[in-house]
């Protein structure tokens, strides 16, 4: 707004005309919320088909690697925050996981390269998922003092007392209201205000 962010709004954050908003869903939505953003129809952009099965696997490794990425942030930030080692032991696991990812996208867009016209095109490809895994090795980064049980600073321990919210890692058991159902089902943030992030 004007040139200054407002993160994370919430429900009773007022839009305004000239606002720039950042949003992130899934495909379904997006027609709408542009609509009711903009006032115009909204036109599917032409995405071309991929035509190469080894290229196709390497941007799906990308997408995933991304998602995964996201997350371990998120629950870095909670791990040290809330200095907690079950959260900071799920980061070690999804930066492993990223770390395979990356192996294999290698591979696939390596196997691509022989085949596409010119094989330069793909270094944005290459960038990209170096980014996002060294996204996820700062995640681990943020956590590694947890695992080591170094204490954490002053400053940290205050903003845990100023916040309003906490991580936790709970699992689903057989039979109770969340078993079998979709989480828009149950209204999980709606009724708890709680987001599942993983």
């Amino acid at each position: 707004r004007a040139g200054d962010w407002v993160t994370n709004p919430d429900f009773e954050t007022t839009l305004e005309a000239g606002d720039v908003v950042l949003l992130r869903g899934t495909d379904e939505g997006l027609r709408e919320v542009y609509e009711a953003a903009t006032g115009d129809a909204y036109e599917v952009p032409d995405v071309p088909e991929p035509t190469i099965d080894d290229l196709e696997r390497a941007v799906d490794a990308i997408v995933l690697m991304k998602n995964m990425s996201e997350v371990a942030v998120d629950l870095a930030y909670g791990a040290m925050l809330f200095d907690s080692e079950g959260v900071a032991e799920e980061v070690n696991e999804l930066e492993a996981e990223v770390d395979q990812l990356q192996s294999r996208f290698e591979a696939w867009t390596l196997q691509a390269a022989s085949r596409v016209e010119d094989p330069v095109q793909l270094r944005g490809l290459v960038h990209l998922a170096t980014a996002t895994e060294v996204i996820s090795d700062a995640a681990l980064e943020i956590s590694e003092g947890v695992l080591r049980g170094i204490d954490a600073h002053p400053v940290v321990a205050a903003a845990v007392e100023e916040s309003d919210e906490i991580i936790v890692r709970v699992e689903v058991q057989d039979g109770s209201d969340l078993d079998s159902a979709t989480l828009a089902d149950r209204e999980v943030q709606t009724e708890t205000g709680m987001r599942v992030v993983a």
